[in-house]
């Protein structure tokens, strides 16, 4: 029920492609795709009626959390106060019932976090990334990938990264493009 009057709460009040989304590794990759995301929001906003909101981004030591959205211009400034990370917490976090869709952008290349994208998929959050754990894993679990991520009805949108993390920005424009 709580889902079901986010639902409604977001179809009075936010865009249908209100995406709230939750970065982990802001290493060279990530911090290079939240500063080009950073700098395009409003065009993303104006141009494309997105409205991208960064509401958590984690490290292996630190996990920042954002009721609405983490200021992009100020996002390194607000890490240097971010709470101890808690994957469960973070995800929950992203996949708030307010908003239509979560996207979980994993930057790192942590073979334990590639272990959870099947529970995300099936719940029904996108994950892009370029960490190559989970396509690289033996064949049962790239199958259990696939089949969590259509019985979520999610995206599970994976490139290598050339030019620190450009082939992201695209992908999520792709986001935009199919309606999810």
């Amino acid at each position: 029920t709580a889902r079901a009057l986010g639902s409604v709460h977001a179809g009075f009040y936010l865009s249908p492609h209100t995406i709230s989304i939750g970065l982990i590794g802001p290493g060279l990759v990530g911090s290079a795709f939240l500063d080009q995301l950073g700098s395009q929001m409003d065009r993303l906003t104006r141009d494309f009626r997105l409205d991208l909101r960064v509401r958590a981004i984690m490290t292996s030591r630190k996990m920042l959390l954002a009721d609405s959205a983490v200021p992009m211009a100020h996002w390194r400034e607000s890490m240097a106060a971010a709470a101890a990370p808690d994957l469960a917490r973070f995800v929950q976090h992203v996949d708030a019932g307010h908003i239509p869709h979560a996207v979980i952008v994993d930057c790192t290349a942590s073979a334990e976090v590639a272990r959870h994208y099947p529970e995300w998929l099936a719940a029904g959050i996108h994950v892009v990334t370029p960490n190559k754990q989970a396509g690289s894993a033996d064949l049962a679990s790239y199958r259990a990938l696939h089949q969590a991520r259509r019985a979520g009805g999610a995206h599970y949108l994976y490139e290598a990264t050339v030019g620190a993390g450009l082939p992201i920005i695209q992908t999520v424009r792709d986001l935009r493009e199919t309606g999810d």
